[in-house]
């Protein structure tokens, strides 16, 4: 099976992205990189990336990641800009989508909602964190757009109503789509964050709608009346 890595990147994270892509380049077929906010493409990515996209803009925001979905057969490993992904992250991923013959989508990082969403701080909401040790896995509601997998033949939107809302948009889809979200067991230091964990002069989109209370969370995800738990 071909895969391919998609991230979206902004100059903030500048510093970052050759790392990230050095660490990707030899485990995929093809390496693209979605730059938000960017002037001009930086020369780690004329180097190492197969595809790229120039949006000084920043139209897509984080679902940028995912505008190769439908031009691309095969894996598709949805990246983040801020991480470093283990030498055997595609190998381990693809194994969790081929168990299931490629009808599920794979996150390392999610939630399960109850059956009817009240809130993103509700304390019935069950958590998958990348970085806490999961021995087993566990079917998910919402995966994190950044730590997931999927084959392409479950026809993932390429493009998305909102931006920088991946995680919830790709919840609602799957809910509609009635396609399983599978919580993949791993260690707490399978992957590596590179950014001061807890370090708020850092940008991050889950800061920001925090300080929102989550409002549009909320609203993204209360448009499903009831949530099921999707298994193959």
């Amino acid at each position: 099976m071909r895969a391919i890595a998609a991230l979206a990147t902004i100059p903030a994270r500048g510093h970052l992205l050759e790392q990230v892509l050095l660490r990707l380049r030899p485990q995929v077929d093809c390496l693209a990189v979605y730059l938000g906010q960017y002037q001009e493409v930086p020369e780690c990515v004329t180097r190492l990336a197969d595809q790229w996209l120039l949006d000084p803009q920043d139209a897509h925001g984080s679902e940028g990641k995912l505008a190769w979905t439908r031009s691309f057969d095969g894996l598709y490993l949805s990246v983040d800009d801020d991480m470093l992904y283990p030498t055997d992250y595609r190998m381990r991923m693809q194994r969790e989508v081929e168990r299931t013959d490629c009808r599920t989508f794979v996150a390392i990082q999610g939630a399960r909602f109850p059956e009817t969403f009240t809130s993103f701080t509700d304390s019935k909401i069950m958590w998958m964190r990348w970085n806490q040790h999961h021995r087993h896995g566990r079917w998910l509601s919402m995966p994190a757009g950044g730590f997931t997998a999927h084959h392409t033949s479950l026809y993932v939107p390429d493009v998305w109503p909102e931006r920088n809302a991946d995680d919830h948009q790709l919840a609602v889809w799957a809910q509609e789509k009635q396609v399983p979200v599978w919580g993949m067991p791993h260690t707490a230091t399978w992957l590596t964050y590179l950014l001061p964990l807890k370090d708020k002069s850092v940008y991050t989109i889950y800061r920001e709608e925090k300080s929102t209370g989550f409002a549009r969370r909320n609203r993204i995800l209360s448009t499903i009346s009831h949530w099921k738990l999707h298994q193959p």
